[in-house]
């Protein structure tokens, strides 16, 4: 995938289309194949090889995109290949019946893979596996899902990431529903923007820096 994305961009340039449609490929891909996978980690690493070869293009482009273009770039290839969508970075019940009860699932990145690069997350295949699943009964009576898979990056949470995915559908949902890596417990967070760890850094290697839009 990285190389023909690569392909594109030298070919037709790093262009909203371009961006787009190689973002939302990168997500169709992995929500297919994960009934095959017991493992995350597949979509984590494509979507940086995929950044990094946009990178690259960016950097050997006559003129070379400046650092804003080339952050504007690579967001309107990362939403999509999230499950977002790239105007506005919400979740879209796209094809599902008005009304039909609609479901949003979250998930997760891997993440502390610097020190354990065989640790996946299972929540971002649940959010694969769940996308645009729905119930059997009548069309009143059905949910459809939707999903996302989340960066573990507080910078994300601090420019409103979250409130952007779902704030539009809060009116219209009858679920809500979060899933991440845990431990040997469930922890209900009343305040989740806020529980943000001192000793273990976000996929940017960035420690607490902030408080979350929402918390």
């Amino acid at each position: 995938f990285p190389f023909s994305f690569y392909q594109a961009l030298k070919t037709t340039g790093a262009t909203t289309a371009v961006l787009t449609s190689n973002g939302q490929a990168l997500w169709d891909h992995a929500v297919q194949v994960a009934p095959t996978l017991k493992d995350d980690r597949p979509l984590y690493w494509t979507r940086l090889r995929a950044i990094a070869a946009l990178r690259a293009f960016a950097k050997r482009r006559t003129p070379p995109l400046s650092a804003t273009d080339l952050a504007a770039a690579i967001n309107q290839f990362e939403l999509p290949s999230r499950g977002l969508d790239p105007s506005d970075g919400a979740i879209k019940f796209t094809g599902a019946p008005a009304t039909a009860r609609k479901v949003i699932v979250t998930g997760f990145d891997p993440f502390q893979l610097p020190d354990e690069p065989r640790q996946s997350n299972p929540s971002g295949l649940v959010a694969l596996t769940f996308n645009k699943n729905s119930s059997s009964g009548s069309a009143q009576a059905s949910a459809h899902i939707r999903t996302a898979v989340l960066p573990v990056r507080y910078r994300d949470f601090d420019a409103g990431l979250v409130e952007k995915a779902v704030s539009p559908n809060l009116g219209s949902i009858v679920l809500l529903m979060t899933v991440s890596q845990g431990r040997d417990f469930y922890d209900v967070e009343r305040f989740a923007g806020k529980n943000r760890g001192h000793v273990i850094p976000d996929n940017d290697g960035s420690f607490n820096t902030g408080t979350a839009v929402g918390s």
